[in-house]
């Protein structure tokens, strides 16, 4: 069930997790420590590239907050930060060059913070609620991801959802 509130976007009750899963837009002041705590571990570093000086990071962060064809969300699992995803306008992205973009396409980068998160009971909860969030908040019918392709974890899941690899134009 999704539903908006005036804390979080979209909250979802997930009866297989038995937790309410909820997304709200990244509050710079907030939630950059977290996020900076984030890209420096193990299982986020090699694929996100952004284990760098708090400094720096809060560069990217702030590029990426004010940028018009982005929207950046934390997600929670009973309010503890979990994940991190970004929806971006396909049209004004590189990525459209790269297989048949339609302009309602909507793309995605997501994270989940923790490694204790990514078990085999909550890594699909979090991922199948990211994409539901997406689909509500943005209205669109197809979302597009480019997950590095080392990555075991979650392709297998986005795959399980429906996700497939797509040919180069």
């Amino acid at each position: 069930m999704l539903e908006t509130t005036d804390h979080h976007d979209i909250v979802i009750y997930d009866h297989e997790l038995g937790k309410v899963i909820s997304f709200r837009p990244v509050d710079y002041n907030r939630d950059l420590h977290t996020l900076h705590e984030w890209m420096h571990q193990r299982h986020i570093a090699p694929f996100w590239k952004l284990d760098v000086p708090l400094e720096e990071f809060k560069e990217y962060l702030q590029k990426s907050l004010q940028a018009e064809h982005k929207r950046i969300f934390m997600g929670f699992i009973n309010d503890e930060p979990v994940c991190y995803v970004i929806a971006y306008s396909v049209m004004k992205d590189p990525i459209k060059d790269y297989y048949d973009a339609r302009g309602t396409d909507l793309g995605m980068h997501l994270l989940v913070g923790s490694r204790k998160h990514l078990n085999r009971l909550e890594a699909p909860v979090i991922i199948r609620s990211m994409i539901l969030f997406l689909l509500e908040r943005f209205s669109c019918e197809r979302i597009i991801g480019e997950p590095d392709i080392r990555n075991r974890i979650v392709i297998p899941i986005l795959t399980q959802y429906g996700g497939r690899g797509c040919e180069r134009n």
